[in-house]
This record gives C-alpha cells, sequence and structure tokens, in this order.
C-alpha cells in the first residue's frame, strides 16, 4: 500500500485528485489535508508517517505559493512531490521544480495528463522496491522472510523509524543521543541491508512493510 498525501482545499479538486489516485495500477491510499494546520493536527494525518508521494496546491488557506513547496520539502526531505497549480506561467513551473517539485501539472489541462503524470511517478517509486516487495507480485508467503527488517540492530530500526517519520539526521541523532556521524554510519549499513540506495528508497521499502503487517 503506497500512502498518497493530498494537500489540497477545494472540494470538487479534492475528489478530482482521490479518484486519479484511485485510478493508478498500483495500492494507493490517499490521506487529505486542506491546510497546513490541518496536517499538523489531523489525528489521521498525523498518523501516516511519511508519505510515498504528495499531490499539492500551492495555495492553501494557510499558505501561500512556493512557501507552501519550501514546507513540505523541508518535512519531507526525500518524498517525491507532485504540484498541482492553477498557475500556468513557466517560470512557476521552473521555480517550483528549483525548490524541490519533482514534476509540475497545471490544473487547465486534461485530466488524464495529470492521471499520465501520477502513474509515471508511482512506477519509479515502485521499480526502486526490491523485487521479494513488488506490489504486483506480493504473495503471502513471499513475506515471510523478512530478514531485512528483523535483523537490524534495535538502533537501525529506530533510525530507519526516524526517516520514517520525516526526521533529518541531525534530528535523529539528536533524539537518538549520538552523533551525526553514528546516525549515517546506520544509514550505510541499513541500505546495504535494505538492498536500497538512498533515504527515499528505505522510507518505501518500510511503510510497505509496515502496511502489509498491520493490515
Amino acid at each position: 500500500m503506497l500512502n498518497i498525501l493530498i494537500l489540497e482545499d477545494h472540494p470538487m479538486m479534492v475528489e478530482s485528485i482521490k479518484a486519479s489516485v484511485l485510478g493508478t495500477t498500483f495500492k494507493t491510499k490517499a490521506y487529505v489535508a486542506n491546510s497546513l494546520r490541518d496536517l499538523n493536527t489531523n489525528a489521521r494525518l498525523l498518523e501516516m508517517t511519511t508519505p510515498a508521494m504528495v499531490v499539492t496546491d500551492l495555495n492553501v488557506p494557510d499558505s501561500q505559493g512556493f512557501a507552501t513547496l519550501v514546507y513540505l520539502r523541508e518535512r519531507y526531505p526525500s518524498t517525491p512531490i507532485l504540484v498541482f497549480s492553477q498557475n500556468d506561467e513557466p517560470l512557476i513551473e521552473q521555480r517550483a521544480l528549483v525548490l524541490g517539485a519533482t514534476a509540475f501539472v497545471n490544473k487547465s489541462r486534461h485530466p488524464q495528463v495529470f492521471l499520465q503524470k501520477l502513474q509515471e511517478m508511482l512506477s519509479d517509486i515502485h521499480e526502486q522496491m526490491p523485487a521479494w516487495l513488488n506490489t504486483q507480485a506480493m504473495q503471502e508467503d513471499s513475506l515471510e522472510d523478512v530478514s531485512q527488517f528483523t535483523d537490524l540492530t534495535p538502533k537501525q530500526r529506530q533510525v530507519l523509524i526516524g526517516l520514517a517519520n520525516g526526521l533529518s539526521t541531525p534530528k535523529i541523532a539528536e533524539h537518538l543521543d549520538v552523533t551525526e556521524q553514528t546516525v549515517r554510519s546506520h544509514l550505510t549499513d541499513i541500505y546495504q541491508r535494505l538492498g536500497v540506495k538512498n533515504r527515499s528508497q528505505a522510507v518505501v521499502l518500510y511503510l510497505q512493510w509496515k502496511s502489509h503487517y498491520e493490515s
């Protein structure tokens, strides 16, 4: 299950985005925030941890323009972000990409354009997962071997959970009362053990595994 965060305040647009998310070929779950405040206070959203992907407007009730994107990129440093905006100025799109957006789609485009981009981004996330956790081929007995996670040390598991909650390396170090270099060392071992290359892949893999065993 891939958790998708939708940051949008217009009810009709929310429903349209949710329909697109459910219309992809991947097993997804949509979480909706109507504002940044909602993102920080809604109990259901707080349970989500780090989403596999974010779909966001640039303008929501308590944040306007690039400030929204900057906030999301700081909160979710490794999560792909698709900006879905009413603004059709090329410079706005270019600036959004510079500030950390993974992709930009204008709301005036045909809905199929948005769906196609959504599908492409989810495909990229999906392809980064090790084959044993591929959602298209997942079988109950194939998940019996979860040594990638169970063989992590307690500290490594804490680091991985910190990543899944969107914490930076300094914040994880502060939380665990260790040095940043120690955290980086743990990350190197975690990536090697899980067969991934970066934070984003590790988080997606962990959330996929966690979602399966909590369902």
